[in-house]
């Protein structure tokens, strides 16, 4: 896929080591087809977590023509990833501290 998202100048120099190196990507399948999550991990969730979610599952989305739901899982969240959370803009999938290994 990162070969692929390079090829078509999705990924800039700068974004490319962020997008091989996602945290987690998961295809799912359904009675629309395929979707995808694109899962960042950290122990609090911030705004950068949720622009590399959001900006991942944008490129996925665009590559493989199917919707593509950008997701933080985390212990907690800094205010503004909330924000998204309520807002729909950003999936949350909580984690405890011994998940994360703390």
């Amino acid at each position: 896929m990162a070969q692929q998202a390079i090829a078509a100048g999705y990924l800039s120099r700068e974004n490319r080591r962020s997008f091989v190196e996602a945290d987690l990507v998961i295809e799912a399948t359904g009675g629309d087809g395929p979707c995808y999550l694109e899962v960042e991990v950290s122990y609090t969730g911030d705004r950068h977590d949720a622009e590399r979610a959001r900006r991942n599952a944008n490129i996925i989305s665009e590559l493989k023509d199917c919707p593509a739901r950008p997701v933080v899982a985390s212990v907690r969240n800094v205010d503004e990833v909330d924000e998204d959370i309520q807002t729909g803009f950003l999936s949350w999938y909580q984690i405890s501290q011994q998940q994360i290994g703390r």
